[in-house]
């Protein structure tokens, strides 16, 4: 946009990403400082200042400490008045709400309930001079994130904000720059590159897990590869891996059916290993069922990256998305080692809120993607109507 501010670094869009950042990773202490007193709720930057020492102390987030505001022991309480105590709590009460509600809800309706309860849409409303212009723009990232819908909201959520993340940097690209471009398949459309380097060509990756039950999928999908290699304007890397870690699993890969579909006079195939210098090129072949030209594949079962083991103490992660018996779908705030076990700290949904809970006898499980929740939407507020334009 030449004369102008870039779409993603509007302030309206950084607020609003910044909001829905935060709700995903409850580590990302940023996010949070932009928009912890945005709109105005009496959260002042002395009291910031105060959050953020008592966090660095305990070795936490700083919405850890926002959380647990009224835990005496932590030392946050005796540091703010009682305004700021009570500004601080109807915050934590808010993003313990948007964190749970994100189990379930897509990102756009988690999107909408964001402005609505945060007040940030009456804030751009109420912008005389801007306040349309400011909307549309978020209309426009609503519209965006419109087309991340389907099972597992959550992880939709997080394919929604990579993306951003993504098409904020092609934003910031200078034409010329002598650097790399890291780019999606999908932006990458309509331009080209002397030398393109396409990673992750792996079943379940391209062709992804979600289009292989679907001959129209599957051939969209194609269609997208098609695209990545066609933007090479000399030189052309594809590369998969043998093995690949993938959202807290490990798994064997099979190299992408995609692969199997280039003649073979047109492919030179080079096996590069772990913790070698050396570079091996290896004769293309076929196997029996003609699918595969990688020499190891047979060794290679059909496991995928997306099974998750079964949770064992020490394997909670901030932001994992677990399962309790007692209270339904939650979302792990913080976890520590302590005593030979962890100490997890839990947001659940369903008006369940925030609970501490040792592992090895939580009856904590981490839900695998993929696994459908049972979670009931309990937002009355959620509608079409929150969107209407000022």
């Amino acid at each position: 946009l030449v004369g102008g501010t870039k779409f993603y670094e509007r302030k309206e869009i950084r607020d609003t990403v910044a909001y829905l950042r935060l709700t995903v990773n409850p580590s990302d202490d940023a996010a949070l400082e932009r928009i912890v007193n945005v709109p105005a709720r009496g959260i002042s930057p002395r009291s910031v200042d105060a959050i953020r020492a008592v966090a660095r102390s305990r070795g936490t987030s700083m919405l850890n400490v926002i959380l647990q505001v009224d835990d005496e022991e932590q030392g946050l309480f005796g540091e703010l008045n009682p305004r700021a105590v009570k500004s601080v709590r109807a915050f934590a009460d808010l993003m313990e709400r948007l964190i749970e509600q994100s189990i379930i809800l897509s990102a756009v309706e988690l999107l909408d309930l964001t402005l609505e309860r945060s007040g940030y849409k009456r804030l751009v409303q109420e912008d005389k001079e801007r306040g349309e212009e400011r909307w549309d723009n978020i209309l426009e990232l609503r519209g965006s994130a419109s087309n991340f819908e389907g099972p597992e909201p959550r992880e939709r959520l997080i394919e929604f904000l990579e993306n951003v993340a993504l098409v904020s940097d092609i934003d910031s690209l200078e034409e010329g720059e002598d650097a790399i471009t890291l780019i999606t398949l999908h932006q990458a459309k309509g331009l080209e590159y002397d030398a393109v380097f396409m990673i992750g060509m792996e079943e379940g990756l391209l062709p992804h897990s979600r289009s292989l039950e679907s001959g129209a999928d599957l051939e969209e999908e194609r269609r997208l590869c098609y695209v990545g290699m066609t933007r090479a304007r000399k030189r052309l890397y594809m590369f998969h891996a043998f093995q690949r870690g993938f959202r807290g699993s490990r798994g064997a890969m099979m190299p992408s059916r995609f692969l199997d579909e280039i003649p073979l006079e047109c492919v030179e195939t080079v096996s590069i290993r772990r913790n070698s210098n050396t570079v091996r090129k290896v004769a293309p072949t076929r196997s029996v069922t003609g699918r595969s030209y990688d020499p190891t594949a047979g060794r290679r079962g059909a496991a995928t990256p997306l099974e998750v083991r079964a949770a064992q103490r020490g394997d909670y992660r901030v932001a994992d998305r677990v399962v309790h018996d007692t209270f339904g779908d939650g979302i792990v705030i913080e976890a520590i080692e302590t005593g030979g076990d962890t100490e997890v700290t839990v947001a659940f949904g369903n008006g369940n809120g925030l609970k501490k809970l040792m592992a090895a006898f939580s009856g904590l499980k981490k839900v695998k993607p993929g696994d459908s929740t049972k979670a009931k939407r309990e937002d009355p507020e959620l509608g079409d109507a929150f969107l209407d334009a000022p």
